[in-house]
């Protein structure tokens, strides 16, 4: 598969489903007003933001590796490398600004999205 592919095929369908699960995720984890009902308008209008946001969190993951694959010289490990630790330094970021530990869950993002290229390596 191309990498053009991949960062479409990243951007439409992964992104969505990691964004969706994540929502949940943290929807259940850490919202303290939800509640065992996703009908309630409170947890419809967070869950909406929180995908939202994640969606946007991914297709910046994914135009990322996409910039690093193809744009970036070197063997494909050393890309790897840097874009994991690019991917870290922003995590770190997530982390001080929000001092919430589930940030470094979207770790999972960063490998999921760069496994179909640097499994090559």
């Amino acid at each position: 598969m191309t990498e053009n592919k991949r960062l479409i095929l990243n951007i439409t369908v992964l992104s969505f489903i990691l964004s969706f699960v994540y929502s949940l995720v943290l929807l259940m984890i850490e919202h303290p007003l939800f509640s065992n009902e996703m009908s309630s308008p409170g947890s419809i209008v967070v869950f909406t933001a929180i995908f939202l946001i994640l969606y946007m969190f991914h297709l910046f993951i994914s135009w990322l590796h996409y910039m690093f694959v193809n744009k970036t010289v070197g063997s494909m490990r050393r890309k790897a490398i840097a874009f994991y630790l690019v991917g870290l330094v922003l995590l770190f970021f997530l982390y001080m600004f929000f001092q919430v530990k589930i940030v470094w869950l979207l770790l999972i993002s960063f490998v999921i999205v760069s496994f179909p290229s640097y499994k090559r390596c």
